[in-house]
């Protein structure tokens, strides 16, 4: 049974595919360290809710050493 595909024809994008691998293992625990990153983050006073900043990791594949930058730094990175 084949599933059918959400394509966006804007940008080509498949959003079925996007939501399967965002529920993988693998994916959740990656997206609950980056959350619990920013709420440690936030206790310690770093950063706080809405001040447009994001938790950077310097060493990505290991997530390691987060460091609290401003967004637009942090995304014209990558």
């Amino acid at each position: 049974m084949s599933k059918k595909h959400k394509y966006n024809k804007d940008n080509g994008r498949d959003y079925v595919y996007d939501s399967e691998y965002q529920s993988t293992p693998e994916q959740k625990k990656r997206r609950a360290r980056r959350n619990r990153d920013r709420r440690r983050a936030i206790a310690n006073g770093d950063a706080k809710v809405g001040d447009n900043t994001d938790v950077h990791h310097q060493d990505s594949k290991n997530m390691t050493k987060p460091v609290v930058i401003s967004r637009s730094k942090n995304r014209a990175k990558h």
